[in-house]
């Protein structure tokens, strides 16, 4: 199903309402046209949970703040979804991640496997360690931590923010789905995911990327060996079967 909404200039801009905050079915994408004048249309086509979710944040970010006379705003049923203003994209969605995108239409698991291109490079990040110390007990010396790139930074938060926006696929129990289908954890990187469902394979994701909290470079270690390239291509093939 295709909601349509239109501007009629060149900003990315759009109102809605707040029913708007209520459709996340997966199979519901909104296309954004903005008619540019006499130029030709740009369209961003957006799935439309992230839509919900966008308007949802923004809208409680502005009951939470006053306005000019230091007052309280009053609540309205206007919402705004926006490219351009910050405080209308709380998630600082990138309109050339959605422009012109016909090809995700239909495709559930694009907000993950649009990052595959970044797992070709060589860098991911480096170590960082703290050299204006001097060991001493006010100066202790600090174990050396990994400062990963902006881009795998970005990965980490869009697969958290993937597993909030489809709670249907019960991510944050990821440990019973991997149960149930006879993988633990710590063979996650051997699985042969050829016959892997979306479900599985994204909770095997989202585990390496919380591990990353307990154990210093499971993610770098999955960012090096290919295995986020693997279950990515997984979910691709998935998206285009």
């Amino acid at each position: 199903a295709i909601q349509v909404k239109t501007n009629h200039t060149d900003k990315a801009t759009w109102t809605l309402s707040e029913k708007n905050e209520l459709i996340t079915d997966e199979n519901v994408f909104y296309v954004f046209v903005c008619l540019n004048g006499y130029e030709y249309p740009s369209y961003y086509i957006l799935p439309s949970v992230l839509v919900a979710k966008s308007i949802q944040r923004s809208h409680f970010e502005f009951l939470s703040s006053t306005n000019k006379k230091g007052e309280p705003n009053n609540d309205t049923p206007i919402r705004k979804f926006s490219f351009d203003i910050s405080k209308y994209n709380p998630f600082c969605f990138k309109k050339e991640d959605y422009k012109s995108r016909w090809d995700i239409l239909g495709k559930k698991y694009h907000e993950l496997t649009k990052f595959l291109s970044i797992f070709s490079k060589d860098y991911f990040g480096e170590w960082y360690t703290d050299k204006n110390v001097d060991g001493s007990f006010q100066n202790p010396f600090h174990m050396p931590c990994f400062s990963y790139s902006n881009e795998i930074e970005d990965f980490e938060s869009a697969v958290r923010f993937f597993a909030e926006c489809h709670p249907k696929l019960e991510l944050d129990n990821f440990s019973d789905i991997l149960r149930k289908n006879n993988i633990s954890i710590e063979s996650i990187k051997d699985v042969d995911v050829s016959r892997c469902d979306g479900q599985c394979v994204c909770a095997m994701i989202f585990a390496n990327v919380l591990s990353e909290k307990f154990c210093e470079g499971a993610v770098l270690a999955s960012c090096k060996d290919k295995t986020f390239v693997k279950w990515l291509d997984r979910l691709k093939q998935i998206d285009e079967a």
